[in-house]
């Protein structure tokens, strides 16, 4: 199975897609407060994101004048998003299509878009950030100080090995700061059975038999492209 980084899109039909916010949720403070979730958390209630708006498109950002639209998946922009969970406001559609495949752990609230005066049915599709370390094999996967972009930096390029995810950022905190990437990322058998994760420094990871339907299902405001580091498992080593 080929795996592929799944990315925002920020065009769709030669127009931009807009960032959402919660400027007009009721109760925004709920979910949207600093403080009041995190990366590793879900909602404690069966929250309704109603609802939500188009960010204007302001000057500074290269897309000056543009007029925007919406899409199957919006990132979140403005004053009111979400400061610390991991979640993305996706079409019904959208929703409908993930469900249908293995999802490492998500929910999905309820949410509205305005836009050009109608209310159009949407979620907001929250995940976690660390589910998916369990499945990495640390006894063949290595890491190095590269940056996000796996550009060299100023320091001495090093390749290091570690036991665990907490030796990584120990380590990482101590002689690297920001910069770290995977040198080799090799996942445990267990991580096939899922067609969709969320991992670190490589983002959304995708299964090609997601991607296909994806495609096939024409969404729109997504892209994928090739991952930046390949994928091993460890039963293929």
């Amino acid at each position: 199975m080929k795996y592929y980084e799944m990315n925002h899109k920020t065009h769709l039909n030669n127009k931009i897609i807009s960032g959402l916010n919660g400027t007009h949720v009721k109760n925004r403070e709920a979910f949207f407060g600093q403080g009041k979730n995190g990366p590793n958390t879900f909602y404690d209630q069966e929250y309704e994101f109603d609802y939500l708006t188009p960010e204007e498109v302001g000057e500074g950002f290269g897309y000056d004048g543009e007029v925007p639209v919406i899409a199957d998946w919006h990132i979140w922009w403005g004053m009111h998003t979400p400061n610390e969970d991991l979640s993305t406001p996706i079409s019904a559609k959208f929703k409908n299509c993930l469900e249908q495949f293995r999802l490492s752990p998500s929910k999905f609230y309820k949410a509205k878009v305005l836009f050009e005066d109608k209310l159009y049915p949407y979620y907001v599709w929250q995940m976690l950030m660390d589910p998916y370390k369990k499945h990495i094999d640390f006894e063949k996967t290595t890491f190095n100080n590269y940056d996000f972009d796996r550009e060299e930096t100023e320091t001495p390029f090093e390749v290091k090995q570690f036991g665990s995810i907490e030796e990584v950022k120990e380590y990482k905190d101590k002689h690297w700061g920001y910069l770290w990437n995977y040198e080799k990322l090799v996942l445990k058998p267990s991580f096939r059975e899922f067609d969709y994760h969320f991992v670190m420094l490589l983002n959304h990871v995708v299964s090609e038999r997601l991607k296909n339907e994806i495609e096939k299902q024409e969404l729109t405001g997504i892209e994928f492209k090739e991952l930046p580091i390949p994928l091993y498992f460890s039963d293929e080593l």
